[in-house]
């Protein structure tokens, strides 16, 4: 089995300007909303982990918000770089709001881990992450 990516839009003969930098790393948008769902241990950090690798800088902001415990090893190796906000309190996520300023049309990585068990007053503070249409942010 090859590590490459295949990209099923090639064999479509889809092809333009409007794929980011990125496309042949990742073959995902940049703007786009994506669900890893496993259960401990079945790999969902270290595909995070492969796709911020493979996505070479891309990313003028990368925040982790993980609602169990942000000590986890490939989270520490991650805050170790100094290019990832780690958050483990609902009180300290951005407002989605709070993204529209000077840099809102550069790339952002935003990822909510654990956080199906928040209790419903706390998922309000994200679900306009969850569901907002871009590029409004």
């Amino acid at each position: 089995m090859s590590d490459k990516i295949v990209n099923f839009y090639d064999k479509l003969g889809i092809k333009g300007s409007a794929l980011p930098k990125t496309w042949a790393k990742t073959h995902m948008f940049n703007k786009c909303h994506t669900l890893c769902l496993g259960g401990t241990g079945s790999g969902k950090s270290n595909a995070l982990i492969n796709y911020i690798s493979r996505s070479s800088g891309e990313f003028y902001k990368i925040i982790v918000c993980s609602f169990s415990t942000t000590d986890e090893p490939l989270y520490n190796m991650l805050e170790d770089t100094g290019k990832i906000q780690l958050i483990n309190d609902i009180e300290e996520v951005p407002d989605l709001e709070d993204f529209d300023d000077e840099h809102k049309n550069k790339p952002k990585l935003i990822v909510f881990d654990d956080f199906l068990n928040l209790q419903k007053k706390d998922m309000k503070k994200i679900n306009k992450y969850l569901i907002q249409v871009y590029p409004k942010y």
